[in-house]
């Protein structure tokens, strides 16, 4: 299964050898069932399945110093 990732991102010039940047992405990995104990305390094994939906959202920014 191709998994989806986009991103965009943006650098521009400040002043002198200064730059400012920001970028942004998105990844979604596959979902997966587990198996786990109920919260609080279960009585025995009473496994409930549950699914599990893996995504993330980042944001990144910074600056730049341009040597040369």
């Amino acid at each position: 299964m191709r998994l989806p990732h986009i991103g965009a991102g943006l650098e521009i010039g400040l002043f002198g050898t200064w730059t400012a940047k920001g970028e942004y992405l998105y990844v979604k990995f596959d979902d997966y069932t587990t198996f786990t104990q109920p919260p609080f305390g279960g009585q025995g094994l009473n496994l409930a399945p549950r699914s599990v939906k893996l995504n993330d959202n980042i944001f990144r920014a910074g600056m730049n110093y341009k040597f040369w």
